[in-house]
């Protein structure tokens, strides 16, 4: 009878561990979709401080600047819109370590995919 208690008891225990780490797994997403993301209350520029804007590699590093910002490791996917008329955007400064303000800045990210 002892036995069989203590086979019960080990059950348990194995499935209240098994759930405990599944359930700490499911907070952790692999991949978020940021959709017009903003940094001090306005929009993030497609690159960072110093580089063009039209530039595949500049964008990507700007996209990726973005991600590690919001505690992510890079972009895997992003999509620029026009600001128009409405220009000015925040720009990562890498010398700086922080993001600056560009008023004449016209391209902006519209949706970051960011992968952990």
């Amino acid at each position: 009878m002892i036995r069989k208690k203590a086979q019960v008891l080990l059950y348990v225990v194995g499935l209240t561990m098994t759930s405990i780490i599944g359930t700490a797994k499911i907070g952790l997403t692999e991949e978020r979709t940021f959709s017009e993301p903003i940094v001090r209350g306005g929009p993030v520029e497609v690159a960072r401080k110093g580089e063009n804007g039209n530039d595949v590699d500049a964008q990507q590093r700007g996209a990726n600047a973005y991600c590690k910002y919001v505690g992510y490791r890079y972009a895997l996917d992003f999509e620029i819109k026009s600001l128009g008329s409405e220009t000015g955007a925040w720009q990562w400064d890498v010398a700086a370590k922080k993001w600056w303000y560009c008023p004449t800045c016209g391209l902006a990210l519209n949706n970051v995919l960011c992968k952990k």
